[in-house]
């Protein structure tokens, strides 16, 4: 029976080509940041029909994550060598000046012997978080002890990926289904329409429609390079947002929604501009201009005057965004190594009955510690300061919005002007595989990297919060805390499942899983 039950559940699971293996990654987004212990033992069995066979590929000792490709190269016996020929093989989409760009040598440069691995596994990184391949070799051979060719092969994605999205209008799982009586009508449904590496430039058109309670219509172009040294870019967003079920207020921490039946409740229209630069590796700028006009119906206004402040019904905005970036991750989907920082400042003219500047400040740092080949360890920070302290309810947002909260505190919103969120997690590799899968009929499916880790984590945030409303004060201005212990499975295509069991200060546990990595 255990036999057969895997055997369904892996067929199931891989036999279709891409079209129905991201159908199943969609519907797990409907029921995202929760799961029964049923799913826990099913997907468990399933992972076990990969372990027969196991085989590990040759990698540096310096490499944490060899899924994502094996660097090899011959012996050096002199002090320096000389980089003769750099040969790119495996692209028919990608321009070979797109993976040049990560690449720090040219043609003649002199390399040190001694320093030669950790080059080459930055080098395979950078190409490799570009996104555009599933895996990335490296190569440096050469019959001359000291002329050296440098040998890049890679593997390139499935770049056109229409497929259904949907999920739900509330924030979580927990939330729709033990705050809101699991409300089918509170589902959405749409198409995902994601064009990657048009025209083998690494540009990225992304168009999102759905329908429901709410309707949205979104599109994201990404142009990473505009000009010919390949450090500036441009991204434009474009935003039509009509919402027939909102939430108007936050009660106990909890949020009030408010159904419009065949009428809208809020409008809302964006558009931006983002001025990227990058003029080293590991650090982008970012600066651009957007302007957002949102209106919301009368009886809003009348139910939270301070939706918008004053009562009243519209507010036009016009902002500037800044984001400083130096990303020195190992593998950005699903980092072991390294770091990452982000500061981003706002600044928003608020035009409505009463005119506002809002400015905030945002940064975000983590580190990532391989403690051996098998444990790993990292350390996050996250937070914001807002000024003024009086905002539009619309405008402030703390903890429990965006997937910032502390484990365990998943149901809850914690509004305010000021946060601050920490999270921990320890790690151990459990095992990782390379499967090829005969019966698969797309190539680029045909391989499949799974790798899974055991994991305990703990969380601690605090929101300030010195506003109007007296119903919210049972967890802001004091410290909240939580954690537990989990799985995570790192796979092709930027997938990360989380399977998660956590308690919080309150003593209230839960199972959750999520869709991304949490540090």
């Amino acid at each position: 029976m255990i036999n057969l039950i895997k055997k369904v559940i892996f067929v199931t699971m891989f036999k279709k080509q891409l079209g129905h293996i991201i159908f199943y990654r969609s519907l797990t987004n409907l029921i995202s940041n929760s799961i029964d212990l049923k799913f826990v033992v099913t997907f468990f069995i399933f992972l076990g029909s990969f372990l027969p066979n196991y085989a590990q590929n040759e990698t540096l000792d310096l490499d944490y994550n060899p899924s994502t490709g094996v660097i090899t190269h011959d012996s050096i016996k002199s002090a320096h060598f000389i980089i003769k020929e750099i040969i790119i093989k495996g692209t028919k989409i990608t321009k070979d000046k797109i993976i040049y760009r990560e690449i720090e040598y040219e043609f003649g440069d002199t390399l040190l012997a001694r320093t030669i691995n950790k080059q080459l596994l930055w080098v395979k990184n950078r190409i490799f978080n570009t996104t555009l391949f599933l895996w990335v070799d490296i190569e440096l051979s050469g019959d001359d002890p000291i002329n050296k060719t440098l040998y890049i092969t890679v593997k390139e994605r499935h770049y056109f990926i229409p497929m259904p999205t949907g999920g739900l209008i509330d924030r979580n799982f927990n939330e729709w289904w033990q705050d809101r009586n699991h409300d089918l009508k509170r589902l959405y449904f749409g198409v995902n329409l994601k064009m990657r590496n048009l025209w083998g430039l690494n540009h990225t058109l992304k168009a999102t429609a759905y329908t429901g309670f709410n309707t949205k219509i979104e599109t994201n172009y990404i142009i990473p390079y505009i000009n010919k040294n390949l450090k500036t870019g441009l991204i434009i967003n474009t935003l039509a947002e009509f919402n027939s079920l909102l939430a108007y207020q936050t009660f106990e921490h909890k949020l009030s929604y408010l159904e419009f039946d065949g009428s809208i409740g809020r409008r809302k229209y964006m558009v931006g501009l983002l001025f990227t630069r990058r003029n080293k590796f590991y650090i982008q700028h970012q600066l651009g201009p957007y302007f957002q006009y949102t209106s919301i119906a009368d009886t809003i206004a009348k139910l939270n005057p301070e939706f918008f402040l004053e009562g009243a019904t519209y507010q036009r905005s016009v902002g500037m965004k800044y984001n400083f970036i130096r990303d020195r991750r190992d593998y950005i989907n699903y980092p072991l190594k390294g770091n990452f920082l982000k500061i981003e400042a706002d600044y928003q003219y608020l035009n409505s009955i009463k005119n506002l500047h809002v400015t905030s400040l945002r940064t975000e740092y983590t580190q990532y510690i391989p403690i051996s080949k098998r444990f790993y360890f990292s350390a996050g920070f996250k937070g914001k300061m807002s000024s003024p302290t009086h905002q539009p309810y619309f405008s402030q947002r703390g903890l429990g919005y965006n997937k910032e909260w502390v484990s365990g505190y998943e149901r809850y919103v914690i509004d305010g002007q000021a946060h601050g969120l920490f999270k921990t997690n320890t790690k151990w590799k459990m095992f990782s595989i390379k499967r090829t899968v005969k019966f698969v009929p797309h190539r680029k499916f045909k391989t499949i990297p799974i790798s899974m880790y055991f994991k305990v984590y703990a969380d601690a945030g605090y929101v300030i919060d010195k506003t109007y409303n007296p119903f919210n004060t049972t967890l802001s201005n004091r410290l909240l805390a939580g954690g537990g212990a989990g799985f995570d499975i790192v796979t092709y295509y930027d997938l990360v499942i989380r399977l998660e069991y956590s308690i919080n200060q309150l003593g209230q546990t839960g199972f959750y899983l999520h869709m991304k990595a949490s540090l």
